[in-house]
This record gives structure tokens, C-alpha cells and sequence, in this order.
């Protein structure tokens, strides 16, 4: 395509991109109290086939293999009903430049050294960064994520051992207990309630370092160069795995154990409503997060401050709409839900005031499951704290704002603001501490000092 083209069909596909949009629920929707609701719409096969009778939503369903399911989740009626209007001869260029545009972008860094520059100078530019990773980089990036159960196994026959676990399984049982007895001590809840979180907490499942049910890979053959193979053609192989991988689930019963939003080898960590679970990956467990010759303090700063904080989603926004079975349940009495939502529309607001960048500030409302999560965690560390004689508060404190640090551009900066449900790091840290008075007292901090509320 020459340049105008090209422009011609980012336009067209822009302009069919904006029209979807308006069927769809924004980024902050997620935060909604009733988002889980609005996004749980059971519909057979048929009844699809009904709701699409101009956009062929049920022929593609059945054409690519998912046509035998007796359910379907349609999580944005509104979205079908758009596609409906959409898909038409008028915007046949748009949606062909839309289908373009996403196959491109998921191939063009695998198929030659041209298009590996174009994604490059694309990536350079939504970052507001310069310089290009290395090709190993890119590489082992890639194996990290379309392999990511393989290199995962890898990860922890090499580098995890079972004291870490058996030490991170036992600061874990520390945060429950403290929580329950937040639980018992909450002068705002009620007795019905109270005993209906109790019961989650007592029920929750732990899984530190890596899942229960490993992917299986046997039926995925990867072809070497030698043997005629190239890195599309595999890229291609691995996709339909995971294609046949997920279609042989439907119509069988939920798999406890698997690990679908997150691998072994990742810095990360956390809760799954679904299962009522905590998940603690092999990868976190090492630098800022933990070090098994650290002090308590640091530990607790790092990776206590983390545990804490995915018990706290087990009873946010989000996590306190699913029982303890994983079940989405109401199991609050009106009262208490309406107590509850008084607290966080107070953290939101709070958050709404701070200014990350000119005229750019926090999105309370995006943000609300994350900034009371980190809340929680804190607090339940300090409640820890307490039972500690001769606790190092000034070490907790740099343990937890070394955990948060990062170096980002300012145009990386505005599209997580944007767009994340997680505020940029120095948030977290700075808002989190301000709201302890051991901060204050471990700093010596006073009214005229930068960091006083």
C-alpha cells in the first residue's frame, strides 16, 4: 500500500472502531459494583444466532469450533447489538482494514527484518522511549508468553526450592489470621456478615511458587530451521494449540488448580474470585519482593505487603461479589454493602485529587479495586508489626517503597494513568505510607515536612 492508502485505511478502520465503541463499556466500568452483573449474560447458541441477524457472530462461534457449548457468556449485549449496525457494505473498507490491522499486529515482528523495524518504531513511539530490545530479548520474551506453562517449569525445577515455599506458606498463614481477626473486630459490619467472610477466609486455597495442574505440551511439535521450519510457522503452531487447548474444555467441569492469568515465572501475583484462591508465582519470590536471608522487616515490606494485598481483593469491589466456593453470591446484607461502598467512594475521591501529571490525575473510580487492596495490605502489615518487639518501621517503610520503584517516560506514564487499573508505583507507595502513623513516627516527619498530610 503507498502511504495515502495506508492512511486511507487507518481512517476507515478508525472510524468503524469508534462506532463499536459506543457498544461497549469503557475501562472504569470494571470498577462498577454491578459490573459482574451486567457482564453475565447467558445465551444458547440459537438465541445468539436471534440477537446476530445481520453480524454472523453464531456461524463464526461454529465455524472456528465453539459451536458445542450449551452456553455462552455475551458479556456486552449493547457490543453485539452495534455489530449488528456495523456490518454493513458501507463500512466494508473499515472492517477489512480492521482485520489487517489485527493480523499485523499479532505477525509483523516474525516475519522479516522490515516489519520487525515497523513494530519497533511503533513500540518506540507509544512508550515515548528510544533504542530497541535485543532479538534474545525478544525472544525469550515471546517463549515467556506463548509458552509460558513450559518456561514455567523450567523456571522452578532450576531456581525454586520447598524451604522458600514452606517460608512464604507461613507468612501467608500469619496475613490470615490477622484478617480474621480484622474480620471479627470490624465495628461497621454485622454479625451475618462477618460470619459469611470468615467462612471465605477460612476457605480460601494457597498456592505459592507454581499451580497444581500443569499445561500439558505433548501435542505441540515446533520445527527447527534445519527441518524446514521458521518462526511464523511455529508462532502459527503454538496459536492453534492453544486454540484446540481451550476448545477441549468446553462442556467439561472447571479445572481447580490451573493457572490462567498468571505463570510461574512471573513477578506478579494474585487473587482468583473464581476459585477463591491466593497465588504467590516462583517469580516474585526473589530481589525487592523477597529475599530468604532478609530481615523480617523486609520481608514483610515486600512481599508480606503483597500477600496482604490479594487477601484484601477477596473482599473488594470485585472479590466480595464471589463466596467461598468461587460462586458469584451475594453473601452482604444491604446494610453492610452500603457501608462498604461509603468507605471506597472516599478512597476513590481521595485518589481523584492527585495530580500524577499536568492536568492529569488519578481515575478514582479505574483504580478503586487496587487502591484498596494496597491499603489492606499495609495496614495488615502494620497490625503484624505491632505483635513484633523492637520492629524496624524505617526498614518496612524502604522495604515496601523499593517494591514500587520504576522508571517510566512520561507518555508511558499518561497511558497507564489512563488506562491501568493500577496507579503509577510512587502512588502506591507515597498515598499508602501517608496514611500510617508509623510513617510519621519512623521519619520523624511534622506538619511542615512534604510528605505530612
Amino acid at each position: 500500500y503507498t502511504e495515502q492508502e495506508a492512511q486511507a485505511m487507518n481512517d476507515a478502520a478508525f472510524a468503524v472502531e469508534t462506532q463499536i465503541a459506543a457498544g461497549c463499556y469503557g475501562a472504569d466500568a470494571a470498577a462498577r459494583e454491578d459490573y459482574r452483573k451486567l457482564t453475565y449474560n447467558v445465551r444458547t447458541l440459537d438465541e445468539l444466532e436471534k440477537e446476530s441477524s445481520v453480524f454472523p457472530l453464531a456461524q463464526i462461534l461454529e465455524t472456528n469450533g465453539y459451536g458445542g457449548s450449551e452456553k455462552y457468556i455475551l458479556s456486552e449485549p449493547e457490543w453485539l447489538k452495534v455489530m449488528n449496525e456495523v456490518y454493513t457494505e458501507e463500512n466494508l473498507e473499515g472492517l477489512k482494514a480492521l482485520l489487517l490491522y489485527d493480523v499485523f499486529g499479532k505477525t509483523c515482528k516474525y516475519l522479516d527484518q522490515g516489519f520487525l523495524d515497523i513494530y519497533n518504531e511503533k513500540i518506540a513511539a507509544v512508550y515515548g522511549i528510544s533504542g530497541e530490545q535485543p532479538l534474545e530479548q525478544m525472544a525469550y520474551d515471546d517463549c515467556n508468553k506463548y509458552l509460558a506453562m513450559a518456561v514455567g517449569k523450567i523456571y522452578v525445577d532450576n531456581y525454586f526450592t520447598e524451604d522458600v515455599k514452606q517460608d512464604v506458606e507461613e507468612t501467608i498463614d500469619m496475613v490470615r489470621s490477622v484478617f480474621k481477626e480484622r474480620l471479627r473486630t470490624e465495628d461497621w459490619l454485622t454479625d451475618e456478615t462477618r460470619e459469611k467472610a470468615v467462612e471465605k477466609l477460612d476457605a480460601m486455597t494457597v498456592r505459592v511458587g507454581y499451580p497444581d495442574v500443569w499445561t500439558d505440551y505433548s501435542s505441540l511439535t515446533l520445527r527447527s530451521a534445519a527441518d524446514g521450519g521458521n518462526l511464523m510457522d511455529n508462532m502459527v503452531r503454538i496459536y492453534s494449540f492453544e486454540k484446540e487447548h481451550a476448545k477441549q474444555k468446553i462442556g467439561t467441569s472447571v479445572q481447580k488448580g490451573e493457572w490462567s492469568e498468571c505463570y510461574p515465572q512471573e513477578v506478579n501475583a494474585f487473587y482468583n474470585e473464581k476459585d477463591n484462591s491466593i497465588n504467590i508465582p516462583a517469580g516474585i519470590l526473589g530481589g525487592a519482593f523477597y529475599d530468604k536471608d532478609g530481615t523480617q522487616e523486609q520481608r514483610l515490606g515486600g512481599i508480606g505487603s503483597i500477600i496482604g494485598h490479594e487477601f484484601t481483593h477477596a473482599f473488594d469491589t470485585l472479590g466480595s461479589q464471589y463466596d467461598k466456593d468461587g460462586n458469584r453470591k451475594n453473601w452482604w446484607t444491604d446494610e453492610d454493602r452500603a457501608a462498604f461502598k461509603e468507605r471506597t467512594d472516599k478512597v476513590a475521591a481521595y485518589y481523584d485529587q492527585i495530580e500524577v501529571l499536568p492536568n492529569l490525575t488519578v481515575d478514582g473510580e479505574l483504580t478503586i479495586g487496587e487502591t484498596v487492596a494496597d491499603l489492606g495490605g499495609i495496614a495488615c502489615m502494620m497490625d503484624i508489626a505491632k505483635t513484633i518487639d523492637g520492629f524496624d518501621y524505617k526498614a518496612f517503610f524502604n522495604a515496601y517503597a523499593q517494591v514500587w520503584r520504576k522508571s517510566a517516560s512520561e507518555a508511558f506514564c499518561t497511558m497507564q494513568t489512563s488506562t491501568d487499573v493500577h496507579p503509577l508505583g510512587y502512588v502506591r507507595t507515597n498515598v499508602n505510607v501517608q496514611q500510617m502513623q508509623e510513617f510519621y513516627d519512623a521519619y520523624g516527619l511534622g506538619e511542615n515536612d512534604g510528605m505530612y498530610v
